[in-house]
Order: C-alpha cells, then structure tokens, then sequence
C-alpha cells in the first residue's frame, strides 16, 4: 500500500510530516484540492517532481491527476492549514492541450514527472507521457 500524502522532512529533528493529501488511494474522478484551509483533504496521486521556493511554496507533479499544483501555506507557515492549488491541468483527465497565458489553468498534461522554477519564475514542466517540457512565463505588467 502506498501513502498518498506529499511529506515534508525536518532536517534538524528527522520528524516526517505530511503537507498535503488525506491518504485516500485516489480513484478515477476523484482527484481534488481539497478544502480551502486543510490540505490534507486534498486527494494526491503519484507524486513526480518537487520544487520548494523560498517563499514557502511548494510545487508539485500529480502523475495521477494529471497536474501541476502548488501548496501554498497558511498562517505562521502551517502546510497543513494552507490551500492546494491546481495551476495546469484538469485534474484526473490527460491530454497535451497548448499551454498559453490565457489556457494555462484549462491547459492538460499528461503525467508530469517534474517541476523547476528558473530565477525569473519561468516554470518547467517535464512531461514523462508526451515527452515533452512546458513552459509557462509569468504575466509582467
């Protein structure tokens, strides 16, 4: 049996604690965000790549849902009462739809297996499936 939870590791103490996802084995349709404020009712899949950036956010590749998402943290830093945040993808449903700054949130992937973020906040995203990297730019003002 597998944890379907993304996990965070203390390096000073060695304590492993769950950032998001409710440990329920996701099922076809069931994948979802959870709710607003408890990130762990959100239903993860195959975890692929993390990137942590120093503002606290977590991003993350869902191979099972088909998504690239974020956990954003809640207040003093608690994960745990943040908000999981679907970026690209529609949860559960694969496909190679373009990816452009106005489909971003509608835009599919298919099993992303990994994630960076450049200094300029240019996202990459490695798609296992499709063989393919995404990239999304940030909007400037």
């Amino acid at each position: 049996t597998g944890a379907w939870y993304l996990h965070m590791l203390d390096l000073e103490t060695g304590e492993v604690t769950p950032v998001a996802g409710s440990n329920i084995k996701p099922k076809s349709g069931t994948y979802t965000n959870g709710a607003v404020g408890n990130t762990l009712s959100a239903v993860v899949g195959n975890i692929g790549g993390v990137y942590c950036c120093s503002d606290g956010y977590v991003y993350y590749t869902d191979q099972g849902s088909h998504a690239l998402q974020v956990v954003i943290p809640g207040v003093r830093g608690d994960y745990t009462k943040g908000i999981v945040k679907t970026l690209i993808g529609v949860l559960g449903s694969a496909g190679s739809d373009e990816i452009g700054s106005s489909a971003a949130p509608t835009g599919k992937l298919k099993a992303p297996s990994d994630v960076e973020i450049d200094a300029n906040g240019v996202i990459y995203i490695a798609g296992n499936s499709n063989k393919v990297i995404r990239v999304l730019t940030p909007k400037v003002n």
